[in-house]
Protein backbone atom coordinates (compact mmCIF):
# COMPACT_ATOMS: atom_id res chain seq x y z
CA UNK A 1 0.00 0.00 0.00
CA UNK A 2 1.16 3.26 -0.65
CA UNK A 3 -0.09 6.57 0.55
CA UNK A 4 0.77 10.16 -0.74
CA UNK A 5 0.59 12.04 2.48
CA UNK A 6 1.50 15.60 1.25
CA UNK A 7 2.58 17.84 -1.52
CA UNK A 8 3.43 21.41 -0.39
CA UNK A 9 3.91 24.69 -1.90
CA UNK A 10 7.80 26.49 -1.36
CA UNK A 11 9.87 28.50 -1.99
CA UNK A 12 11.95 27.62 -5.00
CA UNK A 13 15.64 27.80 -6.44
CA UNK A 14 17.77 26.88 -9.24
CA UNK A 15 19.37 23.97 -9.42
CA UNK A 16 21.19 21.63 -12.54
CA UNK A 17 20.90 18.32 -13.78
CA UNK A 18 22.33 15.14 -12.77
CA UNK A 19 22.95 11.46 -12.27
CA UNK A 20 23.66 9.97 -8.83
CA UNK A 21 27.27 8.69 -8.29
CA UNK A 22 29.06 7.08 -5.44
CA UNK A 23 30.41 9.87 -3.03
CA UNK A 24 32.97 10.12 -0.09
CA UNK A 25 31.65 11.67 3.10
CA UNK A 26 31.84 15.40 2.58
CA UNK A 27 35.23 16.52 4.90
CA UNK A 28 37.30 13.13 3.08
CA UNK A 29 37.78 15.33 0.01
CA UNK A 30 37.44 19.15 0.28
CA UNK A 31 38.47 18.90 -3.49
CA UNK A 32 34.75 17.44 -4.30
CA UNK A 33 32.54 19.81 -6.83
CA UNK A 34 29.92 21.79 -5.07
CA UNK A 35 27.17 19.51 -6.48
CA UNK A 36 29.06 15.99 -4.97
CA UNK A 37 29.10 17.88 -1.33
CA UNK A 38 25.50 18.83 -1.46
CA UNK A 39 24.04 15.32 -2.56
CA UNK A 40 26.87 14.03 -0.15
CA UNK A 41 24.93 15.57 2.76
CA UNK A 42 20.88 15.20 1.72
CA UNK A 43 22.27 11.24 1.75
CA UNK A 44 23.65 11.77 5.46
CA UNK A 45 20.43 12.76 6.08
CA UNK A 46 19.03 9.90 8.64
CA UNK A 47 17.04 7.96 6.61
CA UNK A 48 18.04 8.72 3.32
CA UNK A 49 19.53 6.26 1.06
CA UNK A 50 20.04 8.12 -2.11
CA UNK A 51 19.53 12.13 -3.46
CA UNK A 52 19.54 12.91 -6.95
CA UNK A 53 19.29 16.18 -8.98
CA UNK A 54 17.19 15.67 -11.83
CA UNK A 55 16.74 17.64 -15.10
CA UNK A 56 12.85 17.76 -16.27
CA UNK A 57 13.65 16.80 -19.64
CA UNK A 58 14.99 13.87 -18.60
CA UNK A 59 11.87 11.20 -19.00
CA UNK A 60 12.50 9.92 -15.69
CA UNK A 61 9.66 8.29 -13.92
CA UNK A 62 10.43 11.11 -10.94
CA UNK A 63 9.23 13.99 -13.62
CA UNK A 64 6.15 11.40 -14.12
CA UNK A 65 5.12 11.37 -10.96
CA UNK A 66 5.59 15.03 -10.30
CA UNK A 67 3.88 16.04 -13.39
CA UNK A 68 0.45 14.05 -12.47
CA UNK A 69 0.98 15.43 -8.82
CA UNK A 70 0.88 19.15 -10.19
CA UNK A 71 -2.03 18.26 -12.43
CA UNK A 72 -3.66 16.58 -9.67
CA UNK A 73 -3.19 19.73 -7.28
CA UNK A 74 -4.20 22.15 -10.25
CA UNK A 75 -7.53 20.45 -10.80
CA UNK A 76 -8.23 20.49 -6.74
CA UNK A 77 -7.45 23.89 -7.02
CA UNK A 78 -4.28 23.70 -4.76
CA UNK A 79 -1.87 25.89 -6.68
CA UNK A 80 1.40 24.59 -7.99
CA UNK A 81 2.88 21.47 -6.36
CA UNK A 82 6.25 22.26 -5.90
CA UNK A 83 7.24 19.11 -3.45
CA UNK A 84 5.55 15.33 -3.11
CA UNK A 85 6.03 12.66 -0.57
CA UNK A 86 5.29 8.94 -1.28
CA UNK A 87 5.60 6.52 1.68
CA UNK A 88 4.90 2.74 1.37
CA UNK A 89 7.79 0.19 2.52
CA UNK A 90 10.42 2.96 0.89
CA UNK A 91 10.05 6.24 0.71
CA UNK A 92 10.51 9.13 -1.82
CA UNK A 93 10.86 13.05 -1.62
CA UNK A 94 10.69 14.97 -4.91
CA UNK A 95 11.42 18.88 -4.65
CA UNK A 96 10.25 20.96 -7.48
CA UNK A 97 14.13 23.12 -6.77
CA UNK A 98 13.27 25.66 -9.79
CA UNK A 99 13.85 25.73 -13.72
CA UNK A 100 11.88 22.13 -14.18
CA UNK A 101 14.61 20.70 -11.92
CA UNK A 102 13.95 17.97 -9.41
CA UNK A 103 15.84 16.90 -6.19
CA UNK A 104 14.72 13.44 -5.25
CA UNK A 105 15.30 11.55 -2.31
CA UNK A 106 15.02 8.24 -1.02
CA UNK A 107 15.19 5.80 1.85
CA UNK A 108 13.76 4.23 5.11
CA UNK A 109 9.70 5.78 5.29
CA UNK A 110 8.86 7.97 8.42
CA UNK A 111 11.87 10.68 7.92
CA UNK A 112 9.84 13.36 5.99
CA UNK A 113 10.53 16.25 8.60
CA UNK A 114 14.61 15.39 8.24
CA UNK A 115 14.52 15.55 5.16
CA UNK A 116 12.72 18.89 4.28
CA UNK A 117 14.66 19.88 6.63
CA UNK A 118 17.94 18.96 5.00
CA UNK A 119 16.99 20.32 1.43
CA UNK A 120 16.13 23.64 3.24
CA UNK A 121 18.83 24.24 4.67
CA UNK A 122 20.35 23.23 1.82
CA UNK A 123 18.49 25.36 -0.63
CA UNK A 124 21.24 28.29 -1.01
CA UNK A 125 23.68 26.22 -2.31
CA UNK A 126 20.89 24.29 -4.94
CA UNK A 127 20.76 27.80 -5.98
CA UNK A 128 24.81 28.40 -7.07
CA UNK A 129 25.08 24.80 -8.60
CA UNK A 130 26.31 24.92 -11.95
CA UNK A 131 27.70 21.97 -12.65
CA UNK A 132 26.93 18.73 -14.33
CA UNK A 133 28.07 14.96 -13.11
CA UNK A 134 27.10 12.58 -15.06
Amino acid sequence: MVRVLNWIAKTTSWACSTGNILKPPVAACPSMSMLSRLLTALEQTKGADAASLHSGADGSSSNGLFERAAHLSSIGGLGGCLQLYVEGNRALLLDGVGDGRLLRMEGSPGHYGRWRHAIERHRPLIGRVHEVVA
